[in-house]
């Protein structure tokens, strides 16, 4: 896992209905957009850390990710406010890279154009984050907000998921419920981009079922580099890793969930995008 530091002042709060992000120039002179966390232990910091961690083991497209102490010399007051107060950075910050040419889908304006769908280059993996979503109880990714990057590359588009701080059904991994399989309503599938994206999709039953059956061997692949990602984080999270790790072993690597898992991705793909 890599540490930066910032170089230069924050040049931008991202205004959003949770996080308010911040961005800022790190020393190996890529600009970051920033996550920081209001209290410790450092839940949500977590989430995306893990979250990338695995979208990598799923061989998805995610932005590069790194861990940034922002100087306190460089939280300027211009960009001070009740969201993002100097307190926020005495830990460090999770950043995923920005791309300078990545624009979020926004389904309030409507579903991209066709003729950017037909440049996607990785169409599949809007399936494989929406199993990935259902296995990690991710509530923050539906018709409502989509929570992808499209990045423009030389060939075309491709999609990267961003935002996962509210998986584990928003942070209820320590729930004595355990973990709850998330709605058609929450889920990529049940989505008019979806639709568009797998119109007319030659062989989408083929590819539902391949996702299924790599699903299995990206999650026991995860579950063995589990220790290695957790023991990554930085201490000043003050995540208890040992809890962290047999947390997630009970809950989210159990084989009922796993299963209850891609079954249900089959379920809701055969009602949405199959009928």
């Amino acid at each position: 896992m890599a540490f930066l530091q910032s170089i230069s002042p924050i040049n931008k709060v991202f205004q959003t209905n949770g996080s308010n992000p911040v961005k800022v120039l790190c020393e190996d002179l890529n600009e970051y957009v920033c996550k920081y966390s209001r209290g410790n232990p450092a839940s949500g910091l977590f989430n995306e850390y893990l979250a990338a961690s695995f979208l990598r083991v799923w061989n998805l497209s995610v932005p590069e990710f790194r861990v940034i102490t922002i100087q306190a010399k460089h939280i300027t007051p211009e960009y001070q406010s009740t969201t993002v107060q100097p307190r926020f950075f005495q830990s460090p910050c999770f950043g995923s890279k920005h791309y300078e040419y990545g624009k979020e889908i926004d389904p309030s304006i409507g579903v991209i154009d066709t003729k950017i769908v037909k440049q996607i280059r990785n169409k599949g993996d809007l399936l494989a984050i929406a199993l990935f979503d259902l296995w990690m109880a991710n509530e923050d990714r539906n018709h409502n907000n989509y929570n992808l990057l499209l990045d423009s590359r030389e060939d075309g588009y491709a999609f990267m998921p961003i935002d996962h701080e509210k998986c584990f059904n928003t942070n209820s991994l320590t729930s004595q419920r355990g973990l709850v399989i998330l709605t058609e309503d929450e889920t990529l599938v049940n989505t008019e981009l979806s639709k568009l994206v797998f119109r007319n999709f030659k062989e989408l039953e083929a590819l539902i079922d391949q996702i299924a059956n790599d699903y299995y061997l990206w999650v026991a692949e995860c579950q063995n580099g589990l220790e290695n990602v957790i023991n990554a984080m930085p201490d000043q999270w003050g995540i208890a890793k040992a809890d962290k790790i047999a947390q997630l072993n009970a809950a989210l690597f159990q084989n009922a969930w796993i299963d209850n898992c891609c079954e249900t991705f089959k379920e809701y793909s055969s009602t949405f995008l199959l009928s």
